[in-house]
């Protein structure tokens, strides 16, 4: 039975992935701003406090993570490689009004459970390809380096 349950969640999590990703627009839509009003649309990496993507993520080489927007949800995913592994943290919605976006947590991997239903609100600038959040009402302050790639190059850097 688990086999199953992980089979589901992992088709789920990259049907998800797929979608967040490509979208309706397909591939001209990836991390484009002018294909959106929404100018968080696209696969960002998460980075240290110098801006360098983090490749090592919760000290584990070769683990990184990454956030998916479209136009009005989110996913939160690690990758493992090389491996080519990944899990699924969390999935949500999002509003965004001028320079703050609040998240509302619909789905989580089983350890985060008390997150279901948090808002987060996070007021964000966007220079290049970085994005800067700082938490309004929680305590994450990051740094997001957009990802001007495919899915399947994710694994490959």
């Amino acid at each position: 039975m688990k086999k199953i349950k992980l089979v589901f969640v992992a088709f789920a999590v990259l049907a998800l992935a797929s979608l967040a990703i490509y979208g309706c627009g397909g591939e001209d839509a990836i991390n484009s701003e002018e294909s959106s009003g929404s100018p968080l649309v696209g696969t960002w990496q998460h980075c240290g406090k110098d801006s360098v993507p983090i490749n090592n993520y919760y000290r584990k080489e070769g683990l990184r993570r990454f956030k998916v927007f479209t136009e009005k949800d989110f996913v939160v995913v690690n990758v493992l490689d090389p491996d080519k592994l990944c899990n699924c943290e969390i999935v949500g919605s999002y509003t965004l009004k001028d320079s703050t976006y609040v998240e509302k947590v619909g789905y989580v991997m089983p350890k985060l459970r008390m997150l279901i239903g948090k808002e987060n609100t996070f007021k964000f600038r966007i220079e290049g390809d970085y994005m800067f959040v700082e938490g309004t009402n929680n305590p994450f302050n990051e740094i997001w380096k957009r990802m001007d790639v495919e899915l399947d190059e994710l694994t490959k850097q």
